[in-house]
């Protein structure tokens, strides 16, 4: 099952806490379905538990029963609840308090304060979609009507934080990509092990960019001391062959030495080798005053 699949399927298995959570849930499962209206409702989803809890939910709130059409596929498995006797139907507006609320979230029909919540739970369940975070960090909710998706919008907005929407075809599309969104929202309908699949992965993610960034760090490093110590070098070189390398104090001359003997080490082993030894600071300002040195007569 895909990644999104999972998610649908672990909320799926929280039952609504009160009898206005489970209508408030249905709702959403309406409104956000394949087609809701005068003519029928058409539910479709390829998470079975999405269909036994959607079946589940209009026959305790409405007492609709029914039974969903199963097409099987090579790779998954289809699940459509199809409703369309007129006497069922009315039970389902009932819930709306008429067919005209039907695409509204309709705030005022919460019982309690979870009931947003089991809302937010439904529209998932029914229209939402959220991308595995080995790819990317994407969590969508999709309807083709414009008054609903701003009226989820903003009841996201007051619990997550506003998301946003774009048009997609003839669809409205309600998303957020941040990392953080999407792990609130996660979290926020009840799907706990998906969020933390998401933190897990946001926290791999930053320590491999912190090891590359540590990697590019030493390697830039490197570069600059390969180059200083290769300027270091040609400098030494120059001073010997005009004959300059003597008037260098004996400290100078036999950090010179070393530095042409061993091109490849740090300023740290170089103090190292030194009789008496030196520090590494020592050895800064000692190539310094050589450069110094041979700036005067190149």
């Amino acid at each position: 099952m895909s990644f999104s699949g999972n998610a649908k399927s672990s909320v799926s298995a929280l039952p609504p806490e009160h009898d206005c959570c489970a209508r408030a849930q249905l709702r959403a499962m309406l409104s956000f379905s394949s087609s809701f209206g005068e003519n029928g409702v058409k539910f479709i989803t390829e998470t079975p538990e999405v269909s036994d809890i959607f079946t589940s939910l209009l026959l305790i709130c409405t007492d609709v029963a029914a039974t969903p059409e199963i097409s099987e596929a090579r790779t998954s498995s289809t699940y459509k609840t199809e409703i369309t006797k007129k006497e069922e139907l009315e039970k389902l507006f009932a819930l709306f308090e008429g067919k005209e609320n039907i695409y509204k979230v309709n705030k005022h029909l919460f019982g309690c304060k979870k009931c947003a919540v089991s809302y937010i739970r439904g529209a998932f369940l029914a229209g939402g979609f959220v991308n595995s975070p080995d790819h990317s960090y994407h969590l969508e909710i999709s309807s083709p009507h414009a008054d609903l998706a701003v009226d989820t919008a903003v009841l996201l907005s007051e619990r997550i934080g506003m998301p946003k929407i774009s048009a997609r075809k003839s669809s409205q599309i309600i998303y957020y990509r941040e990392s953080a969104m999407v792990e609130d929202f996660l979290t926020l309908i009840g799907a706990t092990r998906s969020a933390m699949d998401i933190m897990s992965e946001q926290i791999k993610r930053e320590l491999r960019n912190q090891a590359n960034r540590q990697s590019n760090f030493e390697v830039a490093n490197l570069g600059k001391t390969i180059d200083a110590a290769a300027a270091q070098i040609s400098a030494i070189n120059d001073l010997k062959a005009k004959g300059k390398f003597e008037e260098m104090t004996p400290q100078m001359q036999r950090l010179a030495d070393l530095r042409t003997e061993h091109d490849d080490v740090s300023q740290k082993e170089l103090g190292e080798m030194m009789q008496p030894p030196i520090s590494k600071s020592q050895v800064s300002k000692i190539l310094a005053k050589i450069m110094k040195f041979y700036e005067l007569y190149k």
